[in-house]
């Protein structure tokens, strides 16, 4: 079986949260004391991703500490939140939304990244349906974040549910494309597609899983991984790998 290796993404979610609360204005009826829940699910979220490699339990608590400040604050609403990393994502969820006749507005992505980060933490416990549940979460306020789609990806890869975990990595390579932040689209974009060539080598699909692990070095020809996927493929093309470690 070839190599994936998870991505951590905990600092670079604080940085993408603080980023969001400056672009993304918050819901107009939202309280007055939203400025400082906001202040609030940052310090914890902060608390959290230091936690997060050290001592996963410790830093769920913290991310339930945030979960819980963002259901007061969004919980009570009629409008549904959209949480958006820059104007673009933010338009596209509003066009979506009306699209639907929803009352639909774009806030940062604090509460979302809350519940990413806790199951990113469940995961490390092991406790898999947790985590899937709070990404699930997460994604229904933040559809075409190419991280939280990612991570997705990865869940269903651990179940082996190789078609789901294809079709998620693809989701995630065009959210990447799409709705990244400018600083941001060549590290999701090329997670997106190394997942996407993982899981077609899984399903036997050799030729198209090296031309996007191709895809990948041709945007960064230092990228390990890739590389190391590309060397498996040819092993496995080679006899050299037997087919039973393939799927």
């Amino acid at each position: 079986m070839g190599v994936c290796v998870r991505t951590s993404v905990a600092i670079l979610l604080l940085a993408l949260s603080a980023c969001t609360t400056e672009n993304i204005k918050e819901s107009p009826a939202a309280s007055e004391d939203v400025p400082l829940q906001q202040q609030e699910i940052e310090q914890a979220l902060l608390a959290a991703s230091e936690l997060l490699t050290v001592n996963p339990s410790k830093a769920i608590v913290k991310t339930n500490e945030a979960i819980s400040l963002c259901a007061a604050q969004y919980d009570n609403e009629k409008q549904v939140h959209y949480a958006a990393r820059s104007q673009t994502e933010a338009l596209f969820y509003m066009i979506s939304a009306a699209a639907l006749d929803k009352d639909a507005v774009a806030v940062s992505t604090l509460c979302s990244d809350a519940l990413f980060l806790r199951a990113y933490a469940s995961l490390d416990l092991g406790q898999v349906e947790q985590a899937k549940a709070d990404l699930e979460r997460a994604l229904k306020m933040a559809p075409a974040n190419a991280v939280y789609l990612s991570e997705l990806g990865h869940i269903y890869q651990i179940n082996s549910q190789w078609q789901q975990a294809l079709e998620t990595f693809q989701q995630a390579e065009e959210a990447a494309k799409n709705y990244s932040p400018p600083e941001l689209k060549k590290k999701e974009l090329a997670r997106a597609k190394r997942g996407v060539g993982y899981n077609l080598i899984e399903m036997g699909k050799l030729d198209e899983a090296e031309k996007k692990f191709k895809e990948c070095l041709e945007m960064d020809g230092s990228d390990k991984g890739a590389r190391h996927e590309r060397e498996y493929i040819k092993a496995l093309k080679n006899g050299e790998v037997p087919l039973s470690e393939k799927m």
